[in-house]
């Protein structure tokens, strides 16, 4: 029996497109995670993927996705396994100034893409 991944070749590739397009990857290299854990439309966005991924991609392997109630991020899951065949992610601890001036620890994710 063939694999999603040979079945929905096409499907998977529209979803991940659609994923890069959220994030704006084009645009931007680099996301910040307090940034992003605090932008709902993003978040919203990606979670709102979900029922496609289930229906066109092997979701038992996507922490995210299978039990997003034991992650703290599921949004975050999804990103790294969709994008991990597309994209080099590197993770980076930084103190990330607030416009208040205050600071907060985070993780800044730098995306370059990878050449297939």
């Amino acid at each position: 029996m063939p694999t999603k991944k040979v079945l929905y070749a096409k499907e998977q590739d529209q979803i991940i497109r659609s994923l890069i397009q959220i994030l704006d990857l084009p645009n931007t290299s680099s996301r910040i995670r307090y940034n992003m854990d605090r932008d709902n439309v993003l978040i919203n966005r990606i979670m709102s993927l979900v029922p496609s991924i289930r229906l066109y991609f092997a979701s038992s392997s996507i922490s995210g996705i299978s039990e997003p109630h034991k992650l703290d991020r599921p949004y975050l899951s999804i990103i790294k396994y969709l994008l991990k065949d597309y994209y080099s992610i590197i993770s980076k601890n930084i103190k990330y100034r607030l416009p208040d001036g205050k600071r907060v620890y985070t993780t800044q994710y730098f995306f370059s893409p990878k050449m297939i």
